[in-house]
């Protein structure tokens, strides 16, 4: 199973092991980043590539035109008259790569970080959302994260106020923060930021004087 796809594959054997490889074959999958121009996501290797971006009353906003790469990814950006377009709630974005075809609508998803107050954001109302955390290595070689499942209040509102009790780490060890709404057929909404680390505290050493 792969971004969610398990209907149609392609089997690659590879030589000399004789080990199979299994592969999606024609199946579209869509990661949507709402108030960006960019998407992204995966579909058959090689495969040319068409997006369309149309608004809820049916209005093509913007197209695009590309190449699924060799392990393949995808990735456009909108524009129109020279200018980016960005993904708005309510837009459908439709995406066809070798025979295979995918479409989503696009839904509010943003999101506000501080070290003082921790994560505010908004979503549709009641929607789930999935925020992960990743956290400064502190000199590991191993990526630390926190994974949170949460579901947006009434008025669309979901928030990280403190670390759980007990956790050794605080807002201030956090290196980035991504957000994703799971849909239907494998495609999802995503929102990211990454976090610059401090840097390095100045360091004043003594300075001996000679007469």
């Amino acid at each position: 199973r792969w971004w969610g796809v398990d209907r149609r594959f392609a089997v690659v054997v590879v030589a000399p092991g004789g080990h199979r490889v299994f592969r999606p074959l024609a199946e579209v999958g869509i990661t949507a980043r709402p108030d960006t121009a960019d998407a992204l996501g995966v579909a058959q290797p090689g495969a040319p590539l068409t997006a369309t971006l149309h608004a809820p009353d049916g209005r093509l906003r913007a197209a695009a035109e590309g190449a699924v790469t060799s392990d393949g990814t995808w990735t456009v950006a909108f524009a129109a008259d020279g200018a980016p377009v960005r993904l708005r709630d309510g837009d459908r974005l439709s995406v066809g790569a070798g025979g295979g075809f995918g479409s989503l609508v696009v839904e509010t998803l943003a999101f506000d970080f501080d070290v003082a107050r921790g994560l505010m954001g908004t979503a549709r109302p009641n929607r789930d959302v999935q925020v992960l955390l990743g956290l400064d290595p502190r000199g590991s070689a191993y990526e630390r994260t926190e994974w949170y499942d949460l579901t947006a209040d009434e008025v669309g509102a979901f928030t990280i106020a403190a670390p759980p009790p007990r956790s050794r780490w605080t807002f201030t060890d956090v290196r980035s923060v991504r957000a994703t709404i799971p849909l239907t057929d494998g495609h999802r909404l995503e929102s990211r930021l990454v976090i610059a680390p401090p840097p390095p505290a100045a360091v004043f050493l003594p300075v001996a004087h000679r007469k």
